[in-house]
């Protein structure tokens, strides 16, 4: 599996948006203009494009902080689903980020879909922060925030969690 950094003018950056269209609905993403500005001039934004003998297979979109990444969005196209490629491309993007500690937002658990993705993040060595009420804030002025939790990877502790959110509803979310 290969991850590169990709920006809007390579080639290969409509299979990521695309992807990123029919995998998130419109509240769970930002406008598509604000998500190109980020991939190509926001130093602390990765639209890591994941590769499997040079066929795109899927996306993994991250902000670099000082102490952590924030995994924003990750998705594996249709046709690669249920074969081992999303543990596949979480292995190579913890070797792209050497290791830091990854927090990313999850559903709450109360479908069988969000258990499953809860599921394989733990399965990958992520922690879920049940303890810690977290909503993600809207990314359009009409919607409102979404209840969710946090998971993390690495050697993050929920002490840790007031300083990570305002980290991320800052720079992420322009919130608060």
């Amino acid at each position: 599996m290969n991850i590169r950094l990709i920006h809007t003018s390579d080639p290969a950056y409509a299979f990521v948006e695309q992807l990123w269209l029919d995998a998130f609905p419109h509240c769970e993403r930002r406008p598509t203009p604000d998500q190109r500005y980020n991939a190509d001039y926001n130093p602390a934004f990765h639209c890591l494009l994941a590769e499997e003998s040079g066929q795109p297979v899927g996306f993994f979109t991250c902000w670099q902080f000082p102490d952590f990444w924030y995994g924003e969005h990750f998705a594996v196209s249709s046709l690669y689903r249920n074969r081992g490629y999303g543990a596949l491309i979480m292995a190579a993007v913890l070797d792209y980020i050497e290791h830091k500690p990854l927090v990313l937002e999850v559903e709450m658990p109360d479908n069988a879909l969000a258990q499953r993705r809860i599921g394989f993040y733990q399965r990958q060595g992520f922690q879920l922060w049940d303890d810690c009420p977290y909503e993600q804030p809207p990314y359009h002025p009409e919607d409102e925030p979404l209840p969710m939790y946090l998971m993390v990877h690495g050697p993050l502790t929920p002490e840790a969690f007031p300083a990570v959110c305002t980290l991320i509803h800052r720079e992420v979310y322009h919130f608060g």
